[in-house]
């Protein structure tokens, strides 16, 4: 190639169009611009605002399945503590009456009272308490179990207790066994009852119930060997030999408006102006009883109030329920005292069970 032909190339020819650069997007500006903002604005608002509710919704429904979790769970309580007072009436009436039956017998029917016992106890470990609740819980099963074990060692005790050697050893075992029944009242009435009402309390939610206030031992003389040799004597003479001469009345489970009576606490009673009481009489005895008198006296408020009636009958080893309607409404706001009375049988060798006081307190209903 010749530097002619170099020469006569054509020289390269440069794009005359240069090469163009995105240009930015116009910005609104004045009306449109401020448009813009506020539409912005709203929609942020309008955002939080659906957040809040949100929130409020997801909380609101935690709370309703929180408060329905503490009903549930006070349900149950109160359920498992109304069967566990219902075995101690058929133990203690077993103990005053006996039926005629004999010590195995008297043993299988106790031994029945432990397997439904221990039942309660499976219960109670199976109960899905709120958080709040886990202290509760425990010290109900505590007093299920102290009650589980009163009545094995009871069941275990009474055919020695009701044979003719080593009687008083045995007897005195079962005294030591209703010291179980005392633990389980204790921890009852210190520690699972408050507890559950503290805990209701927090969330602003009432019982539909109250938690039951007897006692699963009805009497503290129940703990003396005396009372006890003295009820199993009963039961090895017989049906007969008590008939001939043993009679005996006993009040029993107290309530009103609903709400069982208490005698080492206070317990508040709705003043609806329909309110009645309802008292079970027992005759612990082995012949029946006629015209039983039984009355009510209400003191502490600015006047006293009373009222009585007379049961016609009450069946040997039974009982029967009087239901005396106050004819005024009892004074309200106000601590009281309810004293309720059984008229003694004639002959009756025992009377500290015929007559209990109650504190109160009655609210308007």
């Amino acid at each position: 190639m010749s530097f002619a032909e170099i020469d006569e190339a054509p020289p390269h020819e440069e794009d005359p169009s240069p090469e163009r650069r995105p240009g930015r997007p116009i910005r609104p500006s004045g009306p449109e611009r401020r448009a813009l903002i506020r539409r912005r604005l709203l929609a942020m608002l309008l955002g939080a605002a659906l957040l809040v509710l949100l929130v409020i919704a997801t909380r609101g429904c935690l709370d309703a399945r929180a408060d329905r979790a503490y009903r549930e769970y006070a349900r149950d309580v109160i359920a498992l503590s109304d069967e566990s007072l219902q075995q101690s009436n058929s133990l203690f009436a077993v103990l005053r009456g006996g039926g005629g039956e004999g010590p195995v017998e008297l043993q299988t029917t106790v031994n029945g009272f432990r397997t439904q016992a221990e039942q309660l106890v499976d219960r109670a470990h199976a109960l899905d308490a709120p958080k709040r609740m886990t202290g509760a819980n425990r010290f109900l099963s505590y007093s299920l179990e102290f009650r589980r074990d009163g009545l094995a060692g009871i069941a275990s005790e009474l055919p020695t207790a009701l044979g003719e050697q080593n009687r008083d050893a045995a007897t005195a075992r079962i005294a030591r066994d209703m010291r179980d029944f005392l633990v389980s009242d204790v921890l009852v009435a210190q520690r699972v009852a408050p507890e559950l009402r503290d805990g209701l309390a927090d969330r602003d939610l009432a019982p539909e119930s109250d938690l039951p206030a007897k006692e699963f031992l009805p009497a503290v003389d129940w703990l003396e060997e005396k009372t006890i040799s003295d009820r199993l004597g009963a039961l090895r003479e017989g049906p007969g030999e008590v008939g001939a001469g043993a009679r005996g009345l006993a009040l029993g489970v107290v309530t009103a408006g609903g709400e069982t009576l208490n005698e080492s606490a206070p317990t508040q009673v709705s003043a609806a102006p329909d309110l009645s009481f309802s008292l079970q009489v027992q005759n612990q005895g082995a012949v029946p009883e006629e015209q039983v008198e039984v009355s009510i006296a209400i003191t502490g408020g600015a006047t006293p109030l009373a009222v009585e009636r007379t049961l016609e009958s009450i069946p040997a080893g039974g009982s029967e329920t009087a239901t005396l309607p106050l004819a005024e409404t009892p004074p309200t706001g106000r601590p009281v005292t309810v004293t309720i009375k059984v008229d003694s049988a004639e002959g009756e060798g025992r009377t500290d069970d015929n007559e209990s006081s109650y504190p109160a307190t009655f609210v308007p209903g």
